[in-house]
């Protein structure tokens, strides 16, 4: 079961840099924990601190994403085996399972073209891999023991969803964190958001 709570997202006046590192003027925002933590049937790990903060502007929704780690572990679609993410943005349904969604997925690689490294996943109930328009950007970045990864979202390619046309976004994250060779913890936060 999954508790949610209401967030407001912080309207932000600037565009942020999209380069892995959080911009000096957005270090003021709340850092925020991931609700649940799961280890799947894998050997116990220690768990990596992970927070996240959000914003938006006129034209984009923002994500960082912060892990206590060395380095960035690069696996095939990385937002399910690690490292990367999913984002959900879907229309709140009061007694049941949205069925108007969009899941994005961001997947580092060591190679900008690859396939999966940022891709519009779901839409509704179907699977459709559809590609971002030069409009979205994502970027990963290692350094001094932290990794960032941060993703400037388009309006314009994830619609109806906007903070002027919706009153209300339910918005689902999860985090996969790559451990070693074939370990993978997954990180989720579910949260009904005003933007």
């Amino acid at each position: 079961n999954f508790s949610q709570e209401y967030i407001q997202v912080p309207f932000l006046s600037t565009t942020p840099k999209i380069d892995g590192v959080l911009d000096n003027e957005l270090k003021q925002i709340q850092k925020r924990a991931f609700n649940y933590i799961w280890q799947f049937d894998n050997p116990p790990t220690d768990t990596v601190p992970v927070h996240y903060i959000v914003g938006y502007t006129p034209s984009h929704f923002y994500i960082y994403i912060e892990t206590h780690s060395d380095s960035i572990i690069f696996r095939d679609r990385g937002s399910s085996n690690g490292d990367g993410f999913k984002l959900l943005f879907a229309i709140p349904q009061k007694d049941s399972l949205t069925d108007e969604f969009y899941n994005l997925c961001f997947s580092p690689s060591e190679k900008n073209n690859y396939w999966a490294r940022q891709k519009i996943w779901d839409f509704n109930t179907r699977t459709v891999l559809w590609n971002f328009s030069n409009e979205t950007l994502f970027e990963y970045k290692s350094q001094n023991g932290k990794c960032g990864f941060e993703a400037l979202i388009s309006w314009n390619d994830i619609p109806p969803y906007h903070p002027w046309i919706l009153p209300e976004t339910g918005f689902n994250l999860y985090f996969a964190k790559a451990i070693g060779d074939t370990i993978t913890n997954g990180y989720a936060v579910v949260h009904d958001y005003g933007i």
